[in-house]
């Protein structure tokens, strides 16, 4: 009910010729009202297909065995400590600085494409804006992947090769069960 009241004034507002960035922060603030309220309701539909998805079976990147999902965290946290260790020290500080880098640049995209629209940007600044913002997208995207060719992947294969060296029964009994 929110977002269509805000289309009809901004078509109501398109035609009379207002100002466009008072037209896109009302359809914007409309949509993000109308996610808030849906999300109970998609929360609600949501719980019995969570309980299917949580329920299914993930292997272990370390150790190969098949865990529920649900018991993933606790798996590691139980078999694998040292990981959750370095996961708490290393990856998230990583997670962070790669989604805030990317977040910047499509939010000052977005900042320029809605003052742009409202005529208050010059040429100018749109020429600057838009490869400097862009930057920021690229450097994000770049430093996610080369974290994960450089540091995750090797650091994955060193884990399982200890594991197995300090558990060579496992592996051989996971084989003959077929999980491997």
């Amino acid at each position: 009910m929110v977002s269509l009241a805000a289309i009809i004034l901004l078509l109501k507002d398109v035609m009379t010729g207002g100002d466009a960035l008072i037209m896109i922060v009302c359809y914007v603030s409309a949509l993000m009202a109308l996610f808030a309220g849906g999300e109970y309701f998609v929360r609600r539909g949501e719980k019995p297909a969570m309980d299917i998805v949580m329920d299914m079976f993930i292997e272990c990147d370390i150790c190969g065995a098949r865990v529920p999902m649900r018991d993933r965290q606790m798996h590691d946290e139980m078999n694998h400590p040292e990981e959750q260790r370095v996961v708490k020290r290393v990856y998230e500080p990583v997670a962070i600085v790669m989604f805030a880098l990317i977040g910047i640049g499509f939010g000052g995209l977005l900042l320029i494409i809605a003052l742009g629209e409202a005529d208050r940007l010059r040429d100018m600044w749109a020429l600057i804006g838009i490869p400097v913002f862009s930057a920021f997208i690229a450097v994000g995207a770049i430093l996610g992947a080369l974290f994960e060719i450089k540091y995750h992947r090797p650091r994955l294969q060193k884990l399982r090769t200890e594991w197995s060296e300090r558990h060579p029964r496992a592996r051989l009994d996971d084989r003959r069960d077929g999980q491997k």
